[in-house]
């Protein structure tokens, strides 16, 4: 419910952005909305944890900017660990987002969130709410999030055990990317 309230918080904040482009002064504001559709890529690593214990994450994505808050993600990722049997999939999501960057500045803030779909191997499909913050600083990403999934089958570790049908990940976050 939390994640739901946060969403609506990032729509209407998003929503009420004037549109902006790059000659407009500085004193009209920091947040910058997307004026038309675009295409972004990026490249990351996430290092996270979940109760089988630490991984490593490595994603290659895609985001679809319709407007200036709202953006479809889609990332091929392969999840590693010492304590893990690998899995790689697709994530998909839509996230409502808000960027706070200062003109002429190498700095900046993201603010993400929102529901998506994992399509992974090893019964490790599930449906997800995600939340992160991420820092630009020049062309890179650093940042932490929260990914909360509900896993669609009935899953087990590597010993035969159950897994549980809920999870919380909490995950730092190292990217880079551009635009196409």
């Amino acid at each position: 419910m939390k994640a739901f309230f946060f969403i609506l918080f990032l729509s209407v904040l998003g929503a009420s952005a004037q549109a902006q482009n790059g000659d407009v002064p500085a004193s009209r504001g920091i947040l910058v909305p997307v004026r038309e559709p675009m295409w972004t890529y990026d490249v990351g690593a996430v290092a996270g944890s979940d109760q089988l214990g630490n991984y490593t994450e490595v994603q290659v994505g895609a985001n679809w900017y319709q407007n200036q808050w709202l953006s479809w993600r889609n990332a091929l990722f392969t999840r590693f660990g010492s304590d893990y049997d690998s899995i790689f999939g697709l994530d998909t999501s839509i996230r409502g987002e808000l960027n706070f960057n200062q003109r002429n500045s190498g700095f900046g803030l993201q603010l993400y969130a929102g529901p998506g779909a994992r399509f992974a191997t090893r019964d490790s499909s599930a449906g997800f709410l995600e939340v992160g913050a991420l820092f630009r600083v020049a062309k890179i990403y650093i940042g932490a999030g929260v990914k909360q999934m509900y896993y669609m089958q009935t899953r087990e570790d590597r010993f035969g055990f159950p897994l549980p049908k809920e999870e919380t990940q909490t995950s730092f976050i190292l990217a880079g990317g551009g635009r196409f």
